[in-house]
């Protein structure tokens, strides 16, 4: 396997990994919270009512879908130089 779709299957595999955590965290920041909270102790652990850690989670997931869907527009490109690296495209 050739080194340039090794790194694209990594490519692939980091932008699906931000795609779920920035999915996680628009829709359930509370949920995503405990669990930063439980397993890390980096977040104060989630209350009722009106709290904003659960807002800035929600604007950090949208960032991370932006994020992802930057690094996805790349693969195109990248495909295309795969397939003339290859000869499957001329």
């Amino acid at each position: 396997m050739g080194r340039g779709i090794l790194i694209f299957i990594v490519q692939i595999i980091v932008c699906t990994g931000i795609t779920v955590v920035g999915l996680w965290a628009v829709t359930r920041p509370k949920h995503l919270q405990n669990f930063i909270n439980s397993n890390y102790a980096l977040l104060p652990a989630p209350k009722d009512g009106w709290q904003a850690t659960p807002i800035f989670l929600r604007l950090f997931g949208i960032f991370l879908l932006w994020y992802a869907f930057t690094l996805a527009a790349g693969f195109h490109e990248e495909m295309l130089f795969l397939g003339r690296l290859f000869g499957l495209t001329s």
